[in-house]
């Protein structure tokens, strides 16, 4: 057993993960594409794989997973199974009131998850030992971010929380006009969060204030890429917008032609995004590079470590390793 604050010594390990809404699609294209023997067309690609193990999960939810040292964590319809990852046996499991629909997440030796039950949870990741809970007055659905001793989470209660990492005591909060699907980027001391209410804010991470705002034409419900003095995000309104960080001046927007599903990522300058169409690739100036048409029906990201693909697909989660 160990204690809390002894492991935040050992500094942060910080893993990001996923939530239903956000930066699926893009990681199934390039990691599919990466990794296995190659893409055929852009609907067909080979799978040149062994299955290592297959755990299913009860429920009927996609569970969403996170591996790290040697184990891998399964947020899932009761709760969190931890599993070892070299053959898929579970180790400890911990229930919670309602699913659990977003990725754990590791941060300082704690694994650290948000449930449907309003709750942030934070467990010894050896045990699954509760260490401590905070909770909220709606739904949760994504994934705490952790940084600097620090776990941020937005909630349907239209609130981001700031949560001491070692206590779970609040530390703010801030209120904004919708639901809050999806997780907080932070960067440089700044928190910025999209809302249902079609805003993305921009607050001060020490106290919560706000710094400034931005409108876009419908609501929000993906996390914002953030990159040196650019912010990134996509709304309902079938548009990506590219913000100035400090201020939130409009650089550009680019309207996509169709519902956009996930957040955007970047790559050496091009910028990825899902829509109902596919995923489209568009440069740092706001200029379309490319487009990928897709047809993919899961709910979570793959994730690799050590050589090994994890995926989850309904029920279930299966460890392959390349032939």
């Amino acid at each position: 057993m160990f204690g809390i604050e002894d492991e935040w010594k050992n500094g942060l390990n910080m893993k990001k993960s996923q939530n239903k809404f956000f930066f699926l699609y893009i990681g199934i294209i390039i990691i599919l594409c990466t990794i296995m023997s190659g893409c055929t067309s852009p609907n067909t690609m080979s799978l040149n794989y062994n299955t290592l193990w297959r755990y299913q999960t009860p429920g009927n939810i996609t569970p969403y997973i996170s591996v790290q040292d040697g184990f891998v964590y399964v947020g899932y319809e009761p709760g969190v199974d931890a599993l070892k990852a070299s053959n898929g046996t579970k180790i400890w499991e911990f229930k919670t009131g309602k699913p659990v629909t977003s990725a754990p997440v590791m941060g300082g030796g704690v694994l650290y998850f948000t449930s449907q039950d309003s709750n942030v949870y934070a467990l010894k990741p050896d045990t699954g030992e509760k260490i401590w809970n905070y909770s909220t007055e709606d739904i949760i659905s994504s994934s705490p971010v952790i940084l600097n001793k620090v776990v941020y989470a937005g909630s349907w209660d239209t609130r981001v929380y700031a949560l001491d990492a070692i206590t779970g005591t609040k530390k703010w909060d801030f209120k904004t006009g919708g639901m809050i699907f999806a997780p907080p980027a932070v960067y440089r001391g700044m928190v910025y969060t999209g809302s249902q209410d079609g805003k993305i804010y921009a607050l001060d991470g020490v106290n919560g204030k706000k710094k400034w705002e931005f409108t876009t034409g419908d609501v929000i419900i993906s996390s914002p890429l953030v990159k040196e003095d650019g912010v990134y995000i996509d709304s309902g309104d079938s548009t990506i917008y590219a913000l100035n960080a400090k201020t939130g001046e409009k650089k550009w927007d680019y309207k996509s032609g169709g519902y956009l599903f996930g957040s955007p990522v970047e790559s050496e300058g091009v910028i990825s995004i899902r829509n109902s169409e596919g995923i489209f690739m568009i440069n740092n100036t706001g200029i379309l590079k490319g487009k990928y048409a897709t047809n993919d029906n899961t709910d979570s990201s793959p994730v690799i470590a050590d050589g090994i693909l994890y995926l989850a697909d309904e029920n279930s989660v299966q460890a392959l390793r390349k032939k």
